[in-house]
């Protein structure tokens, strides 16, 4: 029988990549999947050789810096280098590198239509000069609110009280709440996500690493998160990235 391990991560946190490096390493998987579409995905997949090594994802940060030395101090540009490189996407640059290491799959298994319809038509738009400085600046923090990182432990820690308590009703209220702010309030949200694991399940795979936002792993009786679409049939071990 396939191991499911799902491991709920918060997709800004700026100690996710040391985090995910511990947890691959002690997981050992023989499998990864990430909480995206596939052409999403291959943003973020390297290619070419040698120094000329890098991903789409890469190539457009570079662009990205150019065009910041125009508007921006040396310091904001380092600021927000380290955050396009070490925090933006890091549970798909991570995962990909450990299974190029490892010479295992990392496959995107999240319901395709938004991830790739921002990979397809929204992405490659950041080559053009006005897109590039606003894109820039949103990841500055200007015009988005990204969590601080004692927000986001403090998310995590509640998080851990729901899942140690098993408080279905705390659970099913973060739910409803994430959905709301986040998904459109659509309650199949998870069940293509749950079909893939399903399907890659049935091939026997030995260990099953799956990287997903926290709100995902818990258990909701409306039966609307990935752990409670999968919990009886493949049995998955529910854990958050900030216990490695």
């Amino acid at each position: 029988m396939t191991e499911i391990v799902l491991i709920g991560l918060q997709h800004y946190d700026r100690e996710g990549r040391a985090r995910l490096q511990r947890a691959l390493k002690r997981e050992k998987p023989d499998l990864i999947t990430v909480e995206t579409g596939p052409k999403a995905l291959d943003l973020y997949r390297v290619k070419g050789r040698g120094k000329k090594k890098k991903s789409e994802f890469d190539e457009v940060m570079d662009l990205l810096k150019k065009k910041a030395k125009e508007r921006y101090s040396r310091d904001d540009i380092a600021e927000a280098e380290r955050f396009f490189k070490y925090v933006v996407g890091y549970e798909f640059k991570g995962a990909l590198e450990y299974a190029g290491r490892n010479r295992i799959s990392c496959e995107a298994i999240d319901f395709p239509n938004e991830h790739d319809r921002q990979a397809v038509e929204v992405f490659p738009k950041l080559s053009t000069v006005t897109d590039l400085v606003e894109y820039y600046n949103m990841l500055l923090g200007s015009d988005e609110d990204v969590d601080t990182q004692e927000e986001l432990e403090g998310h995590y820690a509640r998080y851990a009280e729901m899942l140690a308590q098993n408080n279905l009703d705390a659970q099913s209220g973060e739910v409803d709440y994430v959905r709301n702010a986040a998904f459109g309030n659509n309650p199949r949200r998870d069940h293509f996500p749950a079909d893939r694991l399903r399907g890659l399940a049935g091939r026997d795979i030995g260990k099953i690493v799956s990287l997903v936002g926290m709100v995902h792993i818990l258990d909701d009786p409306k039966g609307q998160t990935l752990y409670s679409i999968i919990k009886e049939e493949l049995q998955p071990t529910r854990k958050l990235l900030n216990s490695y």
